[in-house]
């Protein structure tokens, strides 16, 4: 608790430094062409085509060189993180993905994308203590963080933590209502508790918002099975 009090307080510290280092001239900017996000841009190519190619170890390094030279631009970055971690596991590394996204969560604690982002990786990774511990953290940063109730509530589910984890889902649900994995979500933990009825009803919702989403199909499907429809 100590150790996520004291994240807190860094994040508020910075926050503070931010607004308070606002200027009374505007700044003319010249749009230059950047070789390094040109460099950083063919390294990702590179990469696919290596994972493509099943050369896991090699996209993996690809990655990474990617990312460190993007440095200097932070969306460019961040983009080919998520990519990475992606890339990861789809390649049965979950381990290797929990790391790359805690990389980027330690020397970002102002940055919520990287609390998200390392909470999904401990998901994955069957962590839901750890999980539960990052999400909680995105949701004292940000009451309203829609995901972080999300992580939240599958951290509980996993916990077997059933009523505190349908409240969780249900809470980012509503805060993001047209958020087809949000409903799914719920409805996985509805389903679980054995109300199929409510499960279903969830996962027609995730298919108003993406009907053709298999993994929303499928569960449709297993809830109807179960009311012998």
């Amino acid at each position: 608790m100590f150790t996520v009090m004291l994240r807190l307080v860094m994040v508020a510290g910075l926050v503070a430094v931010a607004a308070n280092c606002g200027g009374g001239e505007k700044v003319v900017k010249t749009v230059t062409k950047d070789p390094k996000k040109k460099e950083a841009k063919q390294l990702v190519v590179e990469a696919r085509e290596q994972a493509t190619a099943g050369k896991l170890d090699q996209a993996d390094r690809t990655y990474s060189e990617a990312y460190a030279t993007a440095s200097d631009a932070p969306k460019l970055a961040w983009e080919i993180l998520q990519e990475w971690v992606e890339f990861l596991g789809h390649a049965n590394r979950p381990g290797r993905a929990r790391d790359v996204a805690k990389q980027y969560y330690d020397a970002n604690p102002a940055d919520p994308k990287g609390y998200g982002l390392y909470a999904e990786t401990l998901l994955r990774n069957k962590k839901p203590q750890d999980a539960l511990e990052i999400a909680s953290q995105m949701v004292q940063l940000n009451a309203e963080d829609a995901s972080g109730h999300e992580k939240r509530g599958r951290a509980l589910l996993m916990l077997e933590r059933m009523d505190e984890a349908a409240e969780e889902l249900r809470k980012a649900m509503e805060l993001e209502p047209a958020n087809a994995k949000y409903h799914m979500s719920l409805g996985s933990a509805l389903h679980q508790m054995g109300d199929i009825n409510k499960a279903a009803l969830e996962f027609r919702a995730a298919l108003k918002y993406t009907p053709d989403d298999s993994e929303a199909n499928v569960l449709l499907g297993m809830a109807l099975r179960d009311q012998s429809e």
